[in-house]
C-alpha cells in the first residue's frame, strides 16, 4: 500500500469528530421522538421520560466509544504514526461524547430542565457521571490489551475508503477498516467505586471585560471552528436567558470547564460580573491546585487572589487567531484539527 494511501493523524481526528457528531446527530432524532411520545401521553416530565433518555445516552456512548476504540487501534499498525498523540485525542473526544450526548438528551445538571427534580434527577445525574468512569476503566483495558472488545472478522477486513458523509465533508478519503458496532462486542463494566466529578461541559471558558470583547470573541470563533467546546457569552445567550446568572456564572466557571481563559485589564477587575468569574476560578485552581487559569494581559494591572507567579501571555504578542492556536495546544487538540473551511 502506497504511503499516501495511509492515514494521517489529522484524518484520525476528522473520523473521531464524525463519530462523535453522528452519535449526537442520531440521539438529537431520537430525544425528539423520546419526548414527543411522552408528551403525548402527559408524561413529559416524568421519571420514566428521563429513564429513556438516559438509557439512550448510555447506548449512544457505548457505541461512540466502541467506534472510536475500533479506529484508535487501526491507527497502531499504521507505519510513522505518533501512536501517543492518536490516543491522547481519542481520549479527549470520547471524553467530549459524554458531553455533547449529555447536552442532546437533555440530561444536563442530571435533566432538571424537563424531569421533576429530587430523588429522580440525582439517580439520572449519577447515571450520567458514572459514564465518566466506565470511560476510564475502559480506556485502561484498552490499553493493556484487556478490554474484550471482539471483531469477528477485523483480520479479514480490507480496508476501504471512509465513508461517504466525510467524502462529502470534504475530508480526505483516508483507508480505514470497515466498522461494524454489531459485530463487536464493549465490555462496559463499572470500577467499583462510582466518581462525585461533575461532567464537564466546556474544554474552556473564556472570561473578559466588555471592551475587549471585539479581540475575544475572534479567540471565540477561531476556538469554535477547531470544534473546541467554548463557553463564549454570545454563544450561550438563549442558554442564559431566564436563568439566574450569578449562579449559573458560579457553576461554569468553577466546576463545568477544563480551563478557564482569564483577559486581564483595568476593565477587568473593576467590574462585579468579571469578579464573580474570577473569584470562582480561583476558588477552583487553590481547590485542585493545578493548572486551570490562563491569563492574558492587556496591560499590567494587579488582579486580587490571582497569584503574581502565575505565568502568561501578552495579547499585544499574539492575534487572535494565534492566541486561539495556543489555547487548543495547551487543550491537546491539533490547532488544524477543523476542516479547512471552517477556519476564519
Amino acid at each position: 500500500m502506497a504511503n499516501g494511501d495511509l492515514p494521517i493523524i489529522n484524518d484520525f481526528l476528522a473520523r473521531l469528530y464524525f463519530i462523535r457528531d453522528d452519535a449526537a446527530a442520531r440521539a438529537k432524532d431520537e430525544t425528539s421522538s423520546i419526548i414527543n411520545r411522552s408528551a403525548a401521553r402527559g408524561l413529559a416530565r416524568s421519571g420514566a421520560t428521563l429513564n429513556a433518555l438516559t438509557s439512550l445516552l448510555e447506548r449512544e456512548f457505548d457505541a461512540g466509544l466502541c467506534e472510536m476504540l475500533s479506529v484508535l487501534r487501526h491507527m497502531k499498525s499504521v507505519p510513522g504514526i505518533d501512536y501517543q498523540a492518536c490516543r491522547d485525542q481519542a481520549f479527549l473526544r470520547a471524553r467530549d461524547l459524554i458531553v455533547v450526548l449529555s447536552i442532546t438528551c437533555h440530561l444536563e445538571n442530571g435533566g432538571a430542565t424537563i424531569g421533576r427534580g429530587g430523588a429522580a434527577t440525582n439517580i439520572i445525574q449519577k447515571r450520567v457521571e458514572g459514564l465518566y468512569d466506565k470511560f476510564l476503566y475502559r480506556m485502561r483495558q484498552f490499553d493493556v490489551g484487556l478490554d474484550r472488545v471482539v471483531a469477528k472478522k477485523e483480520d479479514a477486513m480490507i480496508p476501504t475508503a471512509i465513508s461517504r458523509t466525510l467524502r462529502e465533508d470534504g475530508v480526505k478519503p483516508v483507508l480505514f477498516p470497515a466498522t461494524s458496532v454489531g459485530n463487536v462486542e464493549l465490555s462496559m463494566a463499572a470500577p467499583a467505586q462510582a466518581s462525585n466529578r461533575p461532567p464537564r461541559r466546556f474544554q474552556v471558558a473564556l472570561s473578559f471585560a466588555g471592551e475587549q470583547r471585539d479581540y475575544v470573541r475572534e479567540v471565540a470563533n477561531a476556538l469554535d471552528a477547531r470544534r473546541i467546546t467554548v463557553f463564549y457569552d454570545e454563544f450561550e445567550s438563549n442558554t442564559l436567558w431566564g436563568k439566574d446568572g450569578a449562579e449559573h456564572f458560579h457553576r461554569i466557571f468553577e466546576q463545568d470547564t477544563q480551563y478557564v481563559v482569564m483577559f486581564i485589564s483595568t476593565e477587568y477587575v473593576t467590574k462585579s460580573w468579571t469578579r464573580l468569574e474570577r473569584r470562582s476560578a480561583i476558588s477552583q485552581q487553590m481547590k485542585h491546585d493545578a493548572e486551570y487559569i490562563l491569563p492574558v494581559r492587556f496591560d499590567d494591572t494587579a488582579v486580587p487572589g490571582l497569584p503574581a507567579t502565575l505565568q502568561y501571555l501578552v495579547a499585544d504578542d499574539y492575534s487572535p487567531l494565534e492566541l486561539a492556536a495556543e489555547i487548543a495546544k495547551k487543550i491537546g487538540v491539533s490547532p488544524t484539527c477543523g476542516k479547512a473551511s471552517d477556519l476564519p
